[in-house]
């Protein structure tokens, strides 16, 4: 997890969630009147160093179409599009 503050407020928050080689960032949000000023590029590269130091292999994440632009920013850190991926709903059970 990393955390940005700035005079004492959070102001955006990044999770990764992993084991000993892989891991997934779970979550990324940056408070709305700060988007497009670099926190959420800050906690990218935050979250890639802490998973460099401690072994991660790689780490992936997912982002919604309705947000396009995230993959372009998300490409921008280093993240490359993999075409195949499978989920789980087990609330469909």
């Amino acid at each position: 997890m990393s955390v940005r503050e700035a005079g004492g407020k959070l102001v955006g928050v990044g999770f990764l969630s992993r084991n000993v080689r892989h891991a997934e960032l779970t979550d990324l949000v940056v408070h709305p009147d700060l988007r497009n000023k670099g926190v959420g590029r800050d906690i990218v590269r935050f979250i890639n160093d802490y998973a460099i130091n401690n072994g991660v292999k790689y780490y992936g994440l997912t982002y919604g179409k309705t947000f396009p632009w995230l993959k372009e920013f998300y490409e921008s850190e280093g993240f490359k599009l993999v075409d195949f991926a499978m989920w789980h709903n087990v609330s469909l059970k």
